[in-house]
């Protein structure tokens, strides 16, 4: 009974890591989700940019082609660069709505889309790998659970190793003889003795299922290692380039754009160079908020033990 109890605790256990496994899974969702909203809330913010910088160069295309310094297929190229631009916002706004009611149907509550508080940008200081693997493999629910149902299994090969050891059974009682007027008194002592059944097949299964486990504890790390090595690494380079923009290309860009301003303030350039150079800034710096949500949602992979689908059935 000891034995017994010790192993359904063991599995008691294994069950309480998986619950845990299962809520960092919702909660990493709802996190990678949130960023990805807030992404693609800073991508509709550029593309309407975009926009406004497309339909300003058809009007410059125009102006130039009244006075005879642009050709009629400029002004057609120009038509066609500013109708896709506004495909392009349109698509980017489907998709922060689409982000959006992912978002809350993770989180399970109806809201009605707005812009989030947190800003994509923070400290980008990198984790280390080594330290990263090893707090997976120590704290990981599913390495936790997995050493939990070893346990069990453990247990239960010392459990059913005990089970043929027979049990002694010791009856006694006392009654009354109304008959004759005596009071008598019975005690029985039964064993049973297993000749043939000694529960081979039973122990032979415990054992099994315990070699089978550890080999299930060494999958599972040899898994998590590969994974983690694959989020790291795009961890690493989204991060790395997200760093790279912010301090040096956009920056740059923006030097660009603004000595293009003041060369055509001093009629040194045309206004087209100028919007050129605009379009430029914009679209690296739809670039950067693509690689800090990459780098955003990879961290929090990492921080929550690489688990996610919080909306799927618990295995």
């Amino acid at each position: 009974l000891d034995l017994s109890r010790a192993k359904y605790l063991a599995a008691a256990r294994a069950a309480e890591w998986h619950a845990l496994e299962q809520q960092y899974r919702v909660l990493n969702d709802v996190r990678m989700h949130y960023y990805r909203v807030q992404g693609h809330h800073e991508l509709v913010q550029i593309h309407r940019d975009l926009l406004k910088s497309a339909d300003d160069n058809v009007l410059t295309t125009r102006e130039r082609y009244n006075v005879g310094q642009a050709t009629r297929a400029e002004v057609h190229i120009a038509n066609v660069a500013l109708q896709r631009a506004r495909l392009d916002l349109l698509r980017e706004e489907n998709t922060y709505r689409q982000a959006f009611e992912a978002m809350t149907a993770l989180i399970g509550v109806a809201m009605p889309l707005m812009p989030l508080a947190t800003e994509l940008e923070g400290d980008l200081t990198p984790f280390d790998y080594d330290e990263a693997l090893s707090r997976l493999m120590a704290q990981s629910p599913q390495v936790l659970a997995a050493r939990s149902k070893l346990q069990s299994d453990r247990i239960t090969v010392r459990r059913e190793t005990v089970q043929p050891l027979p049990d002694v059974v010791v009856e006694a009682g006392a009654g009354r003889n109304f008959e004759v007027g005596n009071t008598v008194a019975a005690a029985r002592v039964a064993i049973e003795v297993p000749v043939f059944d000694r529960n081979q097949g039973t122990i032979r299964q415990a054992e099994a299922d315990f070699v089978r486990q550890q080999g299930e504890i060494r999958r599972l790390e040899l898994l998590l290692k590969r994974d983690l090595a694959r989020v790291y690494s795009e961890y690493l380079t989204a991060l790395q380039h997200a760093a790279n923009y912010r301090d040096a290309i956009l920056p740059e860009a923006r030097m660009a754009y603004e000595l293009q301003l003041r060369s055509y303030a001093a009629n040194r350039i045309s206004w087209s160079d100028v919007l050129r150079t605009q379009q430029d800034y914009f679209m690296l710096r739809a670039e950067y908020v693509r690689n800090l949500v990459a780098w955003r949602e990879s961290e929090v992979l990492i921080a929550g033990f690489l688990l996610h689908g919080g909306l799927m059935v618990p295995a």
